[in-house]
């Protein structure tokens, strides 16, 4: 299994992954402690039970991620006191993982603490210890499926690639009148949208906070390369740090973390903008076995590179069991692994390990 002596100082690179266990009774009794004071603006698609959701995506992105990324040195892992149950020190040596509490984060925020809100912690990822300079942050459902190099993800000049796509952020007004109208109907849409799609709310409202005006960059759901003194100063402006991490829940009040440091870096010409082709994406509510087995084909043609498996926990315990079948195998999961990820899916819960 490749660790750090896979990479060199010039190329060092670490990897973050935010992860929480929501099948822990105690989380579970704290979660539902806190979600009875639910802030003023908390957006009903933050608080979704599939956000604690999971099926072992973890498990697999990270043997991905050692498989087809050689060149990643550490994997840091933040939790709440928590660790995966297949994660035992055999494993943590072995796959150079590092485990990073929320306290050692969340310092001088302790009375943020508990967070169950992935924007918050994002907002403070620099802050992980010996994290090094160049990181890529990714979620659990978000796998590297074929063999990449650092410069899938930073250009010859050091510059993060980030994938998506530019959108307009608002429609021209043409007279007063209109733009009274509009202005009214945005505000609407706005609420619905920020209730609804935290996400690309968030989104627009980081790209606005940086100064665009007419476009927003919508980013594919990736792995998000990042520069750690570029995230701490761009985060460390305007206390955005202390008033986007005053939510347990995700807001319609805050800004995606990610978001603002994309828009600040394109804004300056310091990153690079890819579309998403080498991509697969998956949605739970889109599995079948027909289109199973078309992943099964896809993920060996190497010109893709990144699979999105959203909300997975949302399939059936057929089609999630073919499916992760379908991944392990691809991925060289051990044997013993694979036979855990399969009876775990069986003895999920309602409330199961995800990405908050």
């Amino acid at each position: 299994m490749p660790t750090s002596s896979n990479t060199t100082t010039k190329t060092k690179v670490d990897v973050v992954y935010t992860w929480v266990d929501g099948s822990d009774p105690l989380h579970i009794k704290k979660r539902l402690k806190y979600q009875k004071k639910m802030e003023r603006g908390s957006s009903k698609s933050g608080n979704l039970q599939t956000r604690w959701g999971s099926s072992g995506e973890l498990l697999l992105s990270i043997y991905a991620t050692r498989r087809f990324a050689p060149w990643i040195d550490k994997i840091f892992l933040i939790t709440d006191a928590q660790c995966p149950y297949w994660l035992t020190e055999e494993k943590l040596k072995e796959l150079n993982i590092i485990m990073v509490d929320h306290k050692q984060i969340f310092y001088g925020l302790e009375n943020r603490l508990p967070i169950f809100n992935s924007i918050s912690i994002e907002s403070v990822l620099f802050r992980v210890p010996d994290l090094s300079e160049k990181f890529l942050y990714l979620n659990d459902d978000v796998l590297i499926i074929n063999k990449t190099t650092v410069n899938n993800f930073f250009s010859h000049c050091g510059l993060p690639i980030y994938r998506g796509q530019w959108l307009v952020l608002e429609k021209k007004k043409r007279n007063w009148a209109s733009q009274l109208i509009r202005k009214i109907k945005e505000k609407v849409k706005d609420h619905l949208r920020e209730t609804s799609d935290s996400s690309t709310a968030a989104q627009r409202r980081s790209a606005k906070k940086i100064g665009y005006k007419e476009k927003y960059f919508r980013f594919s759901h990736t792995p998000f390369p990042l520069l750690k003194s570029a995230f701490k100063s761009i985060m460390s402006q305007d206390d955005i740090i202390d008033r986007n991490t005053r939510f347990r829940f995700r807001n319609r009040r805050q800004f995606s973390p990610i978001a603002l440091v994309t828009h600040k870096l394109f804004s300056i010409g310091h990153a690079v903008h890819y579309d998403d082709q080498d991509q697969i994406y998956i949605e739970a509510g889109e599995i079948s076995i027909r289109k199973i087995e078309k992943l099964k084909k896809d993920i060996t043609n190497k010109e893709y590179k990144i699979l999105c498996l959203q909300s997975l926990d949302e399939a059936s315990v057929s089609l999630q069991n073919a499916t992760l079948e379908v991944l392990s195998s691809h991925i060289g999961v051990p044997d013993d692994l694979k036979a855990n990820l399969i009876e775990g899916v069986h003895q999920s819960a309602t409330a199961t390990p995800g990405n908050p």
